[in-house]
């Protein structure tokens, strides 16, 4: 038994190692988002992923650290729910000041959640650039977590939107792509 123990620990040692040998020439080959700038923080991506079924490079991708804590954009969150295979349906709906997100998991009964202007104010959201530039979108992510956190909390782990956790975001499109990505503005930076 005292063997057994001996080759696990041996094994779970070198596949660290194996790892961080991965994560230091991933951080070398600046294929990945420059917030990424050691083999210990790419390992720490890496393994936040992998507890999530992503492949280390899905988690170089689309995760983040931002104040000691992995977040992602709302695609990774809907795209761990859908890869779950119970993600049934969703439907939205927005109007100038409201958005609501109705989504059922096979099985269950739908669940509905709301993020509107009420909810935007208590949370001192309204002033922000992002929202009033793109209140519909933000609304829209909002309420999309916020329901993916109690229909798959299972699926996404606790993850938060990037923009949840960072003090201040900037929000960048992509003029060829379209994609919108989040960037984290720490407040020394202001």
């Amino acid at each position: 038994n005292g063997e057994r123990e001996i080759q696990k620990r041996t094994e779970k040692e070198s596949s660290v190692d194996s790892m961080l040998r991965q994560a230091d020439l991933f951080v070398k080959s600046k294929f990945f988002p420059p917030y990424i700038d050691t083999k210990e923080k790419a390992l720490a991506v890496m393994l936040t992923g992998r507890d999530l079924g992503l492949t280390f490079t899905e988690a170089l991708r689309s995760i983040s650290i931002i104040h000691g804590r992995p977040c992602v954009e709302i695609k990774s969150l809907l795209g761990l729910a859908m890869k779950s295979g119970e993600f049934e349906d969703m439907q939205i709906k927005e109007g100038t000041d409201f958005c609501e997100v109705t989504i059922k998991r096979k099985g269950r009964s739908p669940i509905t959640t709301r993020f509107d202007d009420s909810e935007a104010q208590k949370m001192g959201l309204l002033g922000k650039e992002n929202y009033q530039k793109q209140k519909a979108t933000m609304y829209r992510w909002r309420c999309l977590a916020k329901n993916l956190r109690m229909t798959f909390a299972d699926a996404i782990s606790g993850l938060y939107l990037q923009e949840e956790i960072a003090e201040e975001v900037v929000i960048h499109t992509d003029k060829d792509s379209g994609e919108t990505r989040v960037v984290e503005v720490l407040p020394e930076a202001l």
